[in-house]
């Protein structure tokens, strides 16, 4: 903040000389060489009267501010009272032999200027701390929603697939060998997007499509996925894991059977992601939709909008506007 005031002091002082000034030299008071002389020396005044309030703002701090604009003005009308006692023999008129009291006022209302300015730069500079605590939080917010994320994927995601593995491992090895490959491949990119908030939709459709053939094996013909998603979206960046939580979220909602299959379908329309599925809802509701709530809340925070939920009798559908430069929040 510092080096703020410095450098508008080095600007400004010579702008509020010329100010301060101009109204003499206007009414014929002055003439130009002695306009010239006097904007220098007053230029160098100025100049003292802000490294006088700087000094005050370093020595006052979070302290009541009332305190730094008495010492501020106390100070300037000491340094006045001076100035007018060295111009005495000034006159605004000539025919009058009144005191000079236009360097006075003029000093005065210069100080005062100042301490406008000086507050303007503090409230910026309060302001940009604010948005930085902001931005930081803002940043550990998303950390503990996909923290959130992780820990409802991992415990029961992990439990269903061992013990998938483990009927496998007794009734085909082979399958029980693959099974293993995909499994592997699912958590070793969990732990690498760890530090990611955002992934490309490439990386993010592969995650997704390890996570549907771990699931198809447990739920065999009972589930379909169709996806129809055109190269040129791949690029695009997506929240980490939210595609897979959709596909997830579907899965988990739905009392599906082989007679009653759950349809999911995958699709990008410009660059709006859109998952739908058909509604085979289960009896009891155990699931809060907590899930869906904090990935709303973390695309939100990224990007400014909200995911769109489409939800009717027959099907239900979210839809996101994937981040390209264009719509980039950050």
């Amino acid at each position: 903040m510092r080096k703020s005031l410095l450098k508008t002091a080095l600007i400004s002082s010579p702008l509020l000389a010329i100010y301060g000034i101009t109204p003499l030299f206007s009414l014929y008071i002055i003439d130009f060489t002695y306009f010239i002389y006097t904007v220098i020396a007053l230029t160098f005044i100025i100049l003292f009267f802000w490294l006088i309030n700087i000094f005050l703002i370093d020595f006052f701090q979070n302290n009541k501010q009332w305190k730094r604009y008495l010492f501020s003005f106390l100070i300037v009308a000491l340094l006045s009272f001076a100035l007018l006692y060295n111009l005495r023999d000034f006159r605004i008129r000539q025919n009058t032999e009144s005191v000079l009291m236009y360097p006075m006022l003029l000093v005065i209302e210069i100080n005062f200027l100042i301490l406008i300015i000086c507050n303007l730069i503090i409230l910026k500079q309060k302001k940009e701390s604010t948005e930085l605590d902001l931005q930081k939080l803002k940043l550990n917010y998303l950390e503990a929603q996909k923290q959130v994320l992780i820990k409802q994927l991992q415990p029961h995601f992990l439990f269903n697939t061992l013990s998938t593995l483990k009927s496998l491992i007794r009734q085909n090895p082979t399958e029980a060998e693959n099974y293993s490959v995909k499994l592997s491949d699912f958590l070793r990119y969990s732990i690498k997007s760890y530090s990611y908030d955002i992934v490309s939709l490439e990386d993010e459709l592969k995650f997704t499509k390890d996570y549907i053939e771990l699931q198809k094996v447990r739920f065999e013909n009972a589930f379909s996925v169709s996806i129809d998603i055109p190269k040129t979206c791949l690029s695009y960046k997506i929240p980490v894991y939210a595609l897979q939580s959709l596909v997830e979220n579907a899965i988990k909602h739905n009392a599906f059977t082989l007679k009653k299959p759950l349809n999911i379908q995958i699709e990008c329309i410009g660059v709006v992601l859109k998952v739908t599925n058909n509604k085979l809802a289960k009896r009891s509701q155990e699931n809060t939709g907590t899930g869906l709530t904090n990935l709303n809340k973390r695309y939100q925070m990224i990007t400014g909008k909200e995911i769109l939920i489409e939800d009717t009798d027959q099907i239900f559908s979210i839809a996101l506007n994937l981040i390209t430069d264009e719509n980039s929040n950050n």
